[in-house]
């Protein structure tokens, strides 16, 4: 029974100790680029400031499957060990350990994954949804800024939302068949600029890692959700500007907004209406703004080589600083056994 300890209880002191804690220091440091913006002009969608948001989970459990993978090759383990290596040299305790925190991890992002690709799946098509279909298709073709999203939209009468992005592997742009049919074709291709734009940013992915970094992190949920809404609704004014800039029509996407408008969802996603009504008057606001003086195009470059080059960093720390702070959690999991045997 001793020998189970560390691989059941360590995982559980990861997520319940080092990610609260983690996600506590994101906060304190987006507070304190909240406070800097004002003299740096650093924009609230940044980069930076959603890399904190998703790293403050990453990174952590990174690191301790990292470590957890050096002592289970190297054989190293503490004298406080219950398990004996096997006979090959390698930690049993360590295995468990990743073996238990990979599986906590994986059932933690499952429900995000699962809804992510739920909406992707379209209902039969009814006639009046392959009429709208048609009628979309025609305009893409029509319409050379909008090539890109040919065979990429989805017509469907039960659609959850008017119209958004799903998919995280393969996005498509799911629209409702009685949104459609209340637009008129520049409204239309305006929305469609507008889900064109998540798509080209990757935010079905984006959201998809953002949500996944709150749900294995319990006081995360908690300290991190208003900056990922403040995120969130920039990333949707970024997308209403730049499909202006591409072309569209900024009073027909304001007019597609109001229509698509509904109370907000649970979860953020990448959808054209999904905001409360202060948050549409704002991007209203604005698209009616737009239509007075045309938007400058504002690069927010996303590349994945920074983010993965910081991960490989991280999976390589352990192998070269040592595992000081998964030995704490052993130490913490036997200490926690051993009181519990007490009483």
């Amino acid at each position: 029974m001793n020998e189970a300890i560390f691989p059941l209880l360590g995982p559980v002191l990861v997520v319940a100790l080092t990610l609260p804690v983690s996600a506590l220091a994101a906060k304190v440091i987006l507070i304190a680029l909240s406070r800097l913006e004002p003299r740096t002009g650093l924009p609230p969608q940044s980069v930076l400031r959603y890399a904190i948001i998703v790293a403050s989970s990453a990174v952590p459990l990174a690191w301790f499957l990292s470590a957890g993978l050096h002592q289970a090759e190297s054989g190293e383990r503490l004298i406080i060990c219950a398990a004996h290596g096997a006979p090959g040299g390698f930690n049993l305790e360590a295995i468990g350990f990743s073996m238990v925190l990979s599986a906590l991890i994986v059932g933690l992002a499952l429900p995000s994954l699962l809804r992510e690709w739920g909406p992707a799946r379209a209902s039969a098509p009814s006639a009046e949804s392959s009429l709208q279909l048609q009628r979309i298709d025609g305009l893409l073709a029509d319409r050379p800024a909008l090539h890109a999203l040919r065979g990429m939209v989805a017509v469907d009468d039960a659609c959850a939302t008017p119209i958004a992005t799903a998919g995280v592997v393969a996005p498509r742009v799911l629209v409702r068949t009685r949104f459609a049919r209340t637009l008129d074709d520049e409204a239309l291709c305006a929305a469609l600029h507008h889900e064109l734009e998540h798509i080209r940013g990757r935010d079905p992915l984006r959201y998809f890692l953002a949500r996944w970094a709150l749900a294995v992190n319990p006081l995360g949920r908690l300290l991190l959700r208003d900056e990922l809404a403040r995120w969130v609704l920039a990333r949707e004014l970024h997308c209403d500007r730049a499909a202006v800039v591409c072309g569209a029509s900024a009073p027909a996407l304001a007019q597609a907004l109001v229509s698509a408008a509904r109370p907000p969802a649970r979860e953020p996603q990448p959808a054209l209406g999904a905001a409360p009504a202060e948050t549409i008057r704002l991007r209203v606001g604005l698209l009616l703004a737009y239509a007075d003086r045309r938007p400058h195009p504002a690069r927010q470059p996303w590349s994945l080589r920074p983010a993965m080059a910081l991960l490989g960093v991280v999976l390589a720390l352990p192998h070269h600083v040592g595992t000081l702070p998964l030995d704490t959690i052993h130490r913490a999991s036997e200490r926690a056994a051993a009181l519990l045997a007490r009483n």
